[in-house]
Formats: structure tokens, sequence, C-alpha cells
């Protein structure tokens, strides 16, 4: 009869010990390029990285981690067609939002035919090429352009350093004046392209590009009829858990001096990014001098488990000269010499821009999502141009919308 309070106390002391060893994580995996919940992913905690006590993420990607002990170690998630990610445990965060990178995936050869009579749209494949950061960066910072003529059937040009460009994707050409035609682009969801179909490229810097997808041909038609193809751009975020300021500097020949500030902010329920970037150079030849401002600031901010809201907001100022076309007896003479009237007349084109969007992301299930963007832009130009007293003239434009 003495024994069994002995005992009942025995156990009460041993379920105490139990629940006070017990820890309990929480937390979200998500797909880090469209905050897609990745379902069936592991999730463990230890020391050695032993998944040996994983769980796995529901259909929304939640999961609940109990341990036995204190984690006081990393946080691992391993799925399939993602990079495994590896967090720092920190004690003041309860729910852990975890965003996990795809990495490619090899597949069998398949044979495809494109574009069937008999199928609808939504059945019917397209021709995509996918950049990433890194390969990006690979090449000279200054433009997008050499790492966009890496891909097959797309051409980009550009008349020096700050005058206009122009893309060419499977043989559609169509541009305006500074900008493009016929072909849309996306920055995190929020339109680049403004209603009539032009967009402008100086503003897209390689610093600020996470990751660039291309959709090429008839298969764009999907973001409006008519299109030449589509440019799908993200901004590139920090590693989740991450606070970080960077610099960057670029030093080269002909007066080429590029600097680049950013700075790095990404919580559980907040991720930030803003970037300044300043840009000169004197030009190979005479009156072909540019520079550019820059500031871009992304936001995103996570609302629950299934709401996402992203502001996107940039201004830019750039200003370069125009020094005229040569014959070939100029190039032979000097090649780097300018038009004379071009040098009179100063032409040079002067442009500020400035855009912010806001988009709301609402994820329902694995099958059914809505995305909502509202933006506005506004736009000046100061161009004096003309290479000949039977050309020039002078141009003062604006634009809100």
């Amino acid at each position: 009869m003495v024994l069994k309070p002995v005992i009942s106390v025995c156990l009460l002391l041993m379920c105490v010990q139990a629940l006070n060893g017990q820890d309990t994580i929480r937390g979200v995996v998500l797909d880090r390029m469209d905050l897609a919940p990745v379902s069936g992913a592991m999730v463990w905690c230890d020391s050695t990285g032993n998944p040996a006590n994983a769980v796995q993420t529901d259909g929304n990607g939640a999961f609940t981690l109990i341990t036995r002990g204190h984690c006081q170690e990393n946080i691992y998630v391993s799925a399939i067609g993602f990079a495994q990610l590896a967090m720092t445990r920190d004690k003041a965060t309860r729910f852990y939002r975890m965003l996990l990178a795809p990495v490619p995936v090899h597949l069998n050869e398949v044979t495809v035919y494109a574009f069937e009579a008999s199928r609808q749209m939504l059945e019917t494949p397209g021709g995509l090429a996918v950049i990433d950061g890194e390969a990006l960066r690979q090449f000279e910072q200054t433009s997008v352009l050499p790492a966009i003529n890496m891909v097959p059937g797309v051409k980009m040009e550009s008349r020096g350093a700050g005058g206009s460009r122009r893309i060419s994707i499977r043989g559609s050409s169509l541009r305006s004046p500074f900008g493009v035609r016929n072909i849309k682009m996306y920055w995190d969801g929020i339109p680049l392209s403004s209603p009539d179909g032009s967009t402008p490229l100086e503003v897209i810097d390689v610093v600020n590009i996470g990751q660039l997808q291309l959709i090429k041909g008839p298969a764009g038609s999907l973001y409006g009829a008519g299109n030449g193809g589509v440019l799908l751009f993200r901004t590139q975020d920090a590693d989740p858990l991450i606070k970080k300021v960077s610099w960057e500097g670029l030093y080269g020949s002909f007066g080429l001096n590029r600097i680049v500030n950013k700075l790095y902010v990404n919580e559980p329920n907040v991720k930030q990014t803003a970037a300044y970037i300043r840009q000169d150079n004197a030009g190979y030849r005479d009156q072909e001098a540019n520079f550019k401002d820059m500031v871009m600031l992304k936001s995103g901010f996570f609302i629950g488990q299934r709401q996402v809201l992203t502001l996107l907001g940039y201004f830019y100022n750039g200003y370069w000269e125009l020094p005229g076309a040569l014959d070939s007896a100029q190039v032979a003479s000097d090649p780097r010499q300018a038009v004379p009237f071009a040098i009179s007349g100063k032409t040079a084109v002067h442009r500020k821009r400035g855009r912010i969007g806001l988009k709301h992301s609402y994820r329902l299930n694995d099958s059914w999502s809505n995305e909502t963007s509202i933006y506005n832009n506004y736009t000046t130009k100061i161009n004096p141009y003309g290479t000949s007293a039977f050309f020039n003239g002078y141009k003062d434009e604006q634009a809100l919308g």
C-alpha cells in the first residue's frame, strides 16, 4: 500500500521530465521562386544532419517537428527537385518560413509535337529558357546583353552603353525608340511593359536579377495576343533569416566607374532587398559619355500561410550622349571622333523613369491561386538630337500613367 504513492510520484516526475525535454518547431516550406507550398518535404533537426527523426510537410507545406531534447543546432529541409537547406536554429523564432531553391532535374529523352491544331493552348508546349543570377553574373555587369544573347533564338542589340536597345525573339524585332515593343516583361509579377507595349530596357540591371525566364514564340500569347515573347524577371533575394549589406565596385578603361550598394533583410514574415547603382563611362568616342543613377526596392510581406503582398519600386536617372554615325572615310581617319554637328549641338538624351507597383498573391490550394497587381509610372526625357544641319531638333517629353 505504501509503494503505490511512491510509484505514482515517480511516474509523474518522469512525465514532467519528458515533457521538459521536448522541443516543438513549427513552420512552412515554400518554393522560393513562386512561393508555392512544397508538400512531402522532409524536415529534421540534428547536429549531425541525420534525418532519422524527420517529419513530412503536408499539402500546404506546413510541418510540426517535436524533438527529443532541445534543438540547438541546424534545422534541415530536403525535397525532390530542390537544394537541401540548413538553417541555424533561433530560439526567438517560433515559426519558420523555409524557402527552397529549385535545382535542375534531368529527365529521359522525350519527343514533343508542338502546336498541334487539335490541342488546347494550355496543353501546347512552348520554348522556355531560364537564366539564373549566377549565370548572369558570369558576364560583364554593365549590361544584360551578353547573357541574353546566349539563349538560342534570342538576339539583343544596343547602340553603345547608353543608346537605344532592341530585342528580337525568333525574328520578332518590332521596337520603339529607347524601348521595346511586341515583347512583354514582368518583374516579380508586376508589369514593366507599358499599356502601349513598350518596355524601357535601361532600368534593368544585372545586379538586381535573381532569375530570368524567357518564353519564346507563340507560347508568349499566354500573356496576351500578338506577343513575340515574354521576359519574366525575379529579384535577387537573400537566403532565409539573413541580414546583409554588400558593396561592389567595378573600374575599367575609358573612365568606367560602377558602384553597387545592396541591403538584404530576410526575416520570417518579411523579406526586403534595396539596391543603389551608380555607373559612369566617358565612352570610347567623343560625345559618348554616359551615366546612370538608380535605386530599386522590393519588399515582400507574408500574411499568414496563403497570402503575400509584394511592393516593387524604382527610380532611374540616366544620361547618354549621341556621337552620330561615321562613314568609312571618317572611321579610317579617326574611329573615336564624333560627327561635328553632334558636338556643336550637344546631342544627348537625359531620361528619368520611376515606377511603383503592388501585387497581392493568394493561394487557395495546389490548383487555384490568384495574383492581382497595380502600378503607376512616370517618365521625362530631354533630347537634343540630330547629326547635321538638315536633321536636328529638340524634344522635351513627359508622361504619367
